[in-house]
């Protein structure tokens, strides 16, 4: 069980940005934040915002005006979302893995599943917008 704030939450929302906070670099904040790490933000969005959320059944993207696009999954897919200057980026994908980062390789590699030339990555996924 995850806190509500946690990006591991079973469920919950994510704002892409808080004007409250500073905006950091890669590296994180550069001073103590006032409020969890999850709400830390790039210029991609809020570390909640940007998270990559695994195996998912529904999943909203909604603007400030009340546009929103849903995805519905079996529960297979993943989601991600960023900011990419005047877009707002949101990728359904079949698979997910850890990238190279170094510490969490031995046990991450076990999930890896190589992905060679001309190999398919497919799903079903159901989009519905509503402006």
């Amino acid at each position: 069980m995850y806190p509500e704030d946690h990006i591991g939450a079973l469920t919950g929302q994510a704002e892409a940005f808080d004007s409250s906070l500073p905006v950091s670099g890669l590296a994180g904040p550069f001073k103590q934040p006032v409020k969890s790490w999850s709400y830390d933000q790039t210029a991609a969005g809020s570390n909640m915002f940007r998270s990559t959320k695994e195996n998912i059944y529904s999943a909203c993207l909604k603007d400030k005006s009340g546009q929103s696009i849903t995805v519905k999954s079996d529960g297979t897919q993943y989601v991600r979302a960023w900011i990419e200057g005047d877009a707002i980026r949101l990728l359904v994908a079949d698979y997910n893995n850890p990238g190279k980062e170094n510490f969490l390789i031995p046990h991450a590699e076990k999930e890896y599943r190589p992905l060679r030339k001309g190999d398919k990555v497919q799903g079903k996924v159901t989009v519905s917008f509503h402006p």
